[in-house]
């Protein structure tokens, strides 16, 4: 039987947090495993049923745990001001220390988040030292906020707009105010995007002030300053504050975390004792019950059931019996999936690209060898032996007003205004910023496409590709995205073949 207990913890502050503890009755002997969020901390893992999730849990204190669910500070039932990411290392600590003078502790507490949660989780580690017996981010944990997850080298994410529209209708419906839940949810973000920039009480985050203010306080920090290594925001550099203790970064293709994932499962790899494990699929943010990504269909093997042999609850189980018992969880250190070798027909509307599960030791694995590929001046990607003039510049203009849209990739947004996962480069009705007639991107004038000829055999890429290239620019500011993209030739399903985007972590070196 499970035992509940709902606490008011005090931070630092004074502020109280709302606080679950779920007791197995004949008493806790493996320590508590810490789980904070702002999405409810009734419903953790918010892509799994309430039933099933309970279910978890009562299997985790059977084996003897503690389970303790947290409301983020301003968030549920908790006391406070929200402030997207700025005070979960310092609660999370706070929560830590609570734990460690309750009779349920043992010999440290098992870190646990999903998405914000992981964000979290990853907070707190940085400063439990010694009393982090275990930790498990799954979709999350920030690297570096300022280079990937807030910004990306930079440039706002603008998924941070749609977030902080969807949370405040989720706020709203929480709060029953039933006319503020009907203003917030009639706002055309999409539309809102072409208005730029937004200001105080002028974006349709305006029915929801505290919420507007923390997103344009985010929009408005383009310096790389104090704000973004504080650490709730940058693990980078601190790694080594975290006690040698088991982790599991979790991660796919199409989650816009995968760089982070691959970075901190490195980090804490090369420690002395270093006990970490990463699991890269091809989902999405939000998908990772799903074979598909957008228009591209993976096939069943795409299942994380395929990978560790169960779902995503009975892999944290097996993780957090790990990190009590000692009992390896996987063959290897990496679980990743390649994508690829399907047949290419169209499947219910969707490509069937294929793929399967690899195993490796690090990442990136052992066996790959650095392929270096040159930029041709008549859009071909060359061989690093061939020779081209490097006084050659190929000139374009673009339109900041006209940006290239974004059909899929690593990104969470708003339905109906980005998509994620991996979808024909094509313009198409009801996408932002596409229009007729509706040709593929590398058509634009602002897009430069560079291509390899048709490939003899298979290739694989798998690590961080890297594109290092020189620019100038007579705009003050410039941004350069860069798509890894697979062109599929033409069939009698696609005639015009599929330019699928790929995607890995990985990073773009400018000079200009």
């Amino acid at each position: 039987m499970t035992v509940k207990l709902t606490e008011m913890v005090a931070m630092r502050d004074g502020v109280r947090l709302a606080t679950d503890v779920y007791l197995p009755d004949h008493g806790a002997t493996l320590g508590p495993i810490i789980e904070r969020t702002p999405y409810g901390r009734t419903h953790v893992v918010r892509d799994v049923a309430l039933d099933r999730m309970r279910r978890h849990i009562d299997d985790l204190c059977a084996a003897g745990f503690a389970v303790v669910t947290q409301d983020c500070r301003g968030t549920g039932d908790s006391e406070g001001t929200f402030t997207k990411y700025v005070n979960e290392a310092d609660d999370g600590l706070a929560t830590v220390a609570w734990a460690e003078r309750q009779p349920w502790w043992t010999h440290g507490a098992i870190l646990v988040g999903v998405s914000y949660g992981a964000h979290a989780a990853l907070g707190a580690a940085l400063g439990a030292g010694e009393r982090v017996a275990g930790l498990l981010l799954d979709r999350g944990g920030l690297w570096s906020a300022f280079h990937e997850g807030i910004r990306l080298n930079g440039a706002f994410e603008l998924k941070q707009a749609s977030w902080a529209l969807g949370e405040a209708q989720r706020a709203a419906r929480d709060d029953q105010d039933r006319l503020r839940e009907l203003a917030l949810g009639s706002q055309d973000l999409g539309s809102w995007l072409t208005r730029l920039p937004w200001r105080h009480g002028r974006s349709p985050l305006r029915f929801d002030p505290q919420r507007e203010a923390d997103l344009l306080d985010l929009w408005s920090r383009r310096a790389f300053d104090g704000f973004w290594t504080q650490p709730g925001l940058m693990a980078e550099g601190r790694v080594e504050a975290i006690a040698v203790a088991p982790s599991l970064h979790i991660s796919s293709w199409y989650d816009l975390y995968a760089s982070s994932a691959a970075k901190l499962f490195r980090a804490m790899q090369a420690r002395p004792g270093g006990d970490a494990y990463l699991v890269l699929g091809p989902w999405t943010h939000s998908g990772m019950a799903d074979t598909f990504a957008g228009e591209v269909e993976f096939g069943p093997a795409a299942r994380i059931e395929e990978a560790v042999g169960t779902d995503l609850l009975g892999l944290r189980q097996k993780w957090l019996e790990y990190c009590a018992f000692g009992s390896e969880p996987f063959s290897e250190r990496v679980l990743f999936f390649v994508m690829g070798g399907g047949s290419g027909d169209v499947i219910d509307g969707r490509l069937l690209h294929g793929g399967g599960w690899h195993t490796s030791s690090c990442w990136p694995p052992t066996a790959t060898t650095t392929l270096t590929l040159k930029l041709g001046s008549r859009g071909d990607l060359l061989g690093e032996e061939s020779r081209e003039d490097p006084e050659c510049f190929i000139l374009y203009e673009y339109d900041p007003a006209h940006p290239v849209p974004t059909i899929g990739g690593s990104i969470g947004s708003h339905p109906g205004v980005f998509a994620p996962g991996a979808f024909d480069q094509v313009e198409r009705p009801g996408v932002l910023g596409c229009s007729e007639p509706y040709l593929p991107l590398m058509a634009r004038p602002d897009v430069l496409s560079f291509s390899t000829g048709p490939l003899g055999e298979d290739l694989i890429v798998a690590g961080s590709p890297v594109v290092t290239m020189d620019f100038l620019t007579s705009a003050a500011d410039t941004d350069v995205a860069v798509k890894l993209v697979d062109h599929y030739p033409p069939s009698s399903d696609r005639p015009d073949g599929f330019a699928m985007n790929g995607t890995a972590p990985g990073l773009v070196d400018t000079r200009g």
